[in-house]
């Protein structure tokens, strides 16, 4: 299992403030679904908007074929995201997807142990899936990175077959013309949120690509 603690900011820039802002610089370009728990997605959430504190739980897949996918749990307390994630077979996760979860309850991954007590008892469930297509780009001389957000999609309604099948009806969710910009800053995890977080004392992560 693996920690991450950051702040983000979040906002809308045109294409023409992202030429501005990039100069001839080439970041990495990154394709990312998202499989949320839950409906009630904010695509440009901003935590110096934020007012109450959440959990998020969220599958994450970077690469389609890949043999392992991500499962991760987001949390935010007080202008703070933490980030939890473990990975789990592609097999295990279509089961997940499938409402079969049982296998979940013994499991020895802490997280997914939570997952299934937030899946069985209070009935969270693969709601949306979302599709980034972003850049990344990482400052120099620090961990923080700047991602611009060029697309992302989205689809509320589908089974479990359709995503494997890449047989989804997807619609963008961005303004035309318009690119989600991202500062992202990797900090340092307080002794006694680590210790109510259940998260490695001072673990600094830089955000995987």
């Amino acid at each position: 299992m693996y920690d991450e603690a950051y702040i983000e900011e979040t906002r809308l820039v045109s294409s023409e403030e992202y030429r501005n802002i990039i100069g001839k610089k080439q970041g990495r370009a990154v394709h990312l679904w998202k499989i949320y728990f839950n409906r009630d997605i904010n695509y440009l959430r901003d935590s110096r908007k934020l007012t109450e504190n959440f959990d998020c739980y969220s599958m994450n897949i970077k690469h389609p074929d890949d043999s392992r996918i991500q499962i991760e749990r987001q949390s935010f307390r007080e202008g703070t995201f933490y980030s939890t994630y473990t990975y789990v077979e592609r097999e295990k996760c279509a089961m997940i997807l499938k409402g079969d979860i049982a296998w979940m309850e013994k499991n020895s991954d802490p997280l997914l142990k939570e997952l299934y007590v937030q899946m069985s008892v209070n009935k969270i469930a693969p709601g949306v899936i979302v599709q980034y297509e972003r850049e990344i780009y990482r400052m120099h001389g620090s961990s923080d990175v700047i991602v611009f957000d060029k697309s992302i999609q989205s689809a509320y309604d589908f089974e479990s077959e359709q995503l494997i099948k890449g047989e989804l009806n997807l619609k963008e969710r961005l303004p035309k013309g318009f690119y989600a910009m991202t500062y992202h800053q990797p900090v340092l995890v307080p002794r006694v949120v680590a210790s109510i977080l259940n998260f490695r004392e001072g673990k600094k992560i830089i955000m995987e690509t």
